[in-house]
């Protein structure tokens, strides 16, 4: 099996990891996951009494609204990028189970958002870079695609 080394720092949060990939992926959404209860990610959770409009609340995920997910991921205007946020945000209330096209189409217009012109192109486009993977029942967001809405950048090295 292959190798797999990943380091991603974030301000003052850092991730490293060296092993097979589907460890590496596995501990990588563990960082994820914890990542916005950092108070050092998190500006208004280390009491400096102020909030940015780009700064990003830890919330219990059952609570935030799929509006309030477009806007602290600044998906609202990319259809792609909109596609992925709100299959995070289903995915995430699915108890990471498959999410099919159609609930994200659904849960859009429930929302009163904005509907996508063609939602099978934009998850084939995520898909495409990796944000997405399709299975028997649907398709689930990667650790990639998750980390790309809160502007990480995630890049392996495999080692031989």
């Amino acid at each position: 099996m292959a190798e797999a080394r990943l380091e991603i720092t974030l301000g003052s949060n850092t991730f490293l990891a060296e092993g097979s990939e589907g460890w590496v992926s596995e501990e990588l959404e563990r960082f994820l996951t914890e990542l916005p209860k950092s108070a050092a990610f998190n500006p208004a959770a280390s009491g400096n009494g102020h909030r940015g409009s780009t700064d990003v609340v830890p919330e219990d995920k059952a609570s935030i609204t799929l509006p309030t997910q477009l806007q602290q991921t600044a998906s609202t205007a990319n259809q792609i990028r909109k596609f992925l946020a709100t299959a995070v945000w289903l995915q995430d209330r699915n108890n990471g189970l498959d999410v099919k096209t159609a609930d994200v189409t659904k849960a859009l217009r429930d929302s009163r958002q904005n509907s996508l012109t063609n939602a099978a192109e934009c998850l084939n486009k995520n898909v495409g870079k990796g944000f997405c993977e399709k299975t028997a029942s649907g398709f689930f967001v990667t650790s990639e695609g998750k980390a790309s809405l809160i502007g990480l950048k995630v890049s392996t090295e495999v080692l031989l």
